[in-house]
């Protein structure tokens, strides 16, 4: 029995998509190469060693996934490499000739309009605390005003006049009434000792 060995011939890229990918799709791309033994297959992104399997599968492909991707066969019994490249673009749905899609402009539209309307709220709510603050303030200044007002009403008061003094108590009566009704009850109290003094004579 013979065993002739052999290859690896250019590989052949299955699955190379010829026009650009959306993002958040996935690819699925396979590197075939004639060769006895079977080669050993690697994947390289821009000459960086991506996977060491023969198929290569990119789930959710970004934008950092676009470039030059190279399958290298390698038979270790011949000793011979052989490889094959091919481009991956990935494009953006939002985007559009390098503007935003409507769908993307009314997205940030939407987000735009949430965001006002919140600090709009939150704005409202802090104002009317403020205004809250302020009323309780002005109506405790307001007690204390009241209060202080009530002390001053239950003082005696005194008044000073350059001819008399007047004071007024809570009698209400004057020092001049206080004199006058005093000088009233000594005058009858003089005439009633005359008329009896009178009357002791005449008997």
């Amino acid at each position: 029995h013979l065993n002739v060995y052999y290859g690896p011939d250019t590989p052949i890229i299955s699955g190379d998509p010829k026009q650009p990918i959306p993002v958040g799709s996935s690819v699925i791309i396979t590197c075939t190469s004639a060769s006895n033994p079977p080669p050993l297959y690697q994947w390289f992104l821009n000459d960086t060693l991506q996977h060491s399997m023969q198929q290569f599968t990119i789930t959710c492909i970004a934008k950092a996934h676009e470039g030059t991707y190279k399958c290298v066969a390698n038979n270790s019994q011949t000793g011979k490499i052989s490889s094959k490249v091919v481009y991956i673009t990935v494009t953006d749905s939002r985007l559009e000739n390098g503007k935003l899609s409507a769908g993307a402009i009314a997205g940030i539209s939407i987000g735009v309009v949430v965001s006002v309307a919140l600090i709009l709220t939150v704005g409202a709510v802090l104002l009317k605390k403020l205004r809250m603050h302020d009323e309780n303030k002005s109506n405790g200044n307001d007690a204390r005003t009241y209060e202080n007002a009530n002390v001053s009403n239950r003082l005696p008061i005194y008044e000073n006049h350059l001819s008399d003094v007047h004071y007024q108590g809570k009698t209400g009566r004057t020092v001049e009434s206080e004199a006058s009704v005093y000088t009233d009850l000594q005058y009858k109290s003089d005439s009633t000792y005359s008329e009896l003094e009178r009357s002791k004579n005449k008997k």
